[in-house]
């Protein structure tokens, strides 16, 4: 595959405290130079996740030649406090970037929730070209016309999620006149003594769930789709306890992520990059240094 390789991690999954964040982020920095994907792309849900700007050099300075992405909500409220301090504390380093994105509404607050996601992506935008010359990806999650009309505007990468409906994303971005185009893909290469499907859904059931496509799928297979999402918040996704749903969250699991055997994560990621995206970055539902091994592995192979 010769698309360039990215790995996305969570600030939250490290721990509770600033220093486990810290810490966790730097491992995974560590862990992106020994395997050689060039790309780390930093996901910051609440407020609290947020780094200082004197952690995000210190990161950044270590990574080296690995690009360090740091994801910004333009719903939250402080947006562009955060923005502004990166940019102007990092940019002499060619290796940082910026990932802009509206925000999921699970990490606002009722404030920031009514927010418009559009204007507020739009005017982060604007003030951060205004700002920071280097690199900028923009979220497109639900927002796809306007994330590529602001990438072909001002030199950004329009960031895409895997989906059913990616390749028509892709060709609005490409109709856009969008030079690369990034991509999210949850993975995890299947390893001995795990039972995959339960594993896919207790990793990914609630993703699954707040795609609108997914809850029609359901809705028309006659089942409640509430009923599922309550039975998935708490934990209960065996099939004994979703029934049909979890038939019908398997087969649409498989448009929106990359799970299986290393030859089938492989092929996914090849189907992904011969789709249009030269970005590939994986989201990894078990961050272990062997998953991270994998993927690069896969990619390689792919």
């Amino acid at each position: 595959m010769e698309a360039r390789l990215g790995i996305a991690v969570k600030r939250s999954r490290y721990g509770v405290s600033a220093d486990e964040y810290r810490e966790g982020c730097a491992r995974a920095a560590s862990l992106c130079r020994e395997l050689g994907i060039p790309l780390l792309v930093i996901d910051s849900e609440f407020r609290e996740h947020y780094p200082a700007k004197e952690e995000l050099v210190e990161l950044v300075a270590a990574a080296q030649d690995v690009t360090v992405a740091q994801t910004v909500a333009a719903r939250h409220a402080e947006a562009w406090e955060f923005v502004s301090a990166y940019a102007s504390a990092l940019s002499e380093y060619p290796n940082f970037a910026l990932n802009l994105v509206a925000g999921n509404k699970l990490y606002l607050s009722p404030d920031e929730q009514s927010k418009s996601a559009r204007e507020a992506l739009r005017q982060l935008v604007s003030q951060t070209r205004a700002l920071f010359s280097g690199e900028v990806f923009v979220g497109a999650e639900g927002l796809c016309e306007l994330a590529a009309e602001l990438a072909s505007q001002h030199g950004l990468i329009p960031f895409l999620l895997y989906d059913k409906l990616f390749p028509q994303e892709v060709e609005i971005c490409r109709r856009a006149g969008c030079e690369s185009i990034a991509v999210y893909v949850p993975f995890y290469v299947a390893e001995e003594g795990v039972d995959l499907d339960l594993f896919i859904l207790q990793k990914l059931g609630g993703y699954l769930l707040r795609r609108k496509w997914v809850a029609q799928k359901l809705l028309d297979e006659g089942i409640d789709v509430e009923v599922v999402r309550r039975a998935v918040e708490r934990g209960e996704v065996e099939k004994s306890s979703l029934g049909h749903a979890w038939d019908v969250l398997l087969e649409c699991s498989d448009y929106l992520c990359a799970c299986g055997s290393l030859e089938e994560v492989a092929e996914k990621l090849e189907s992904v990059a011969s789709e249009g995206a030269n970005v590939v970055v994986g989201y990894a539902l078990e961050e272990t240094k062997q998953q991270l091994q994998l993927f690069a592995k896969a990619a390689r192979e792919s």
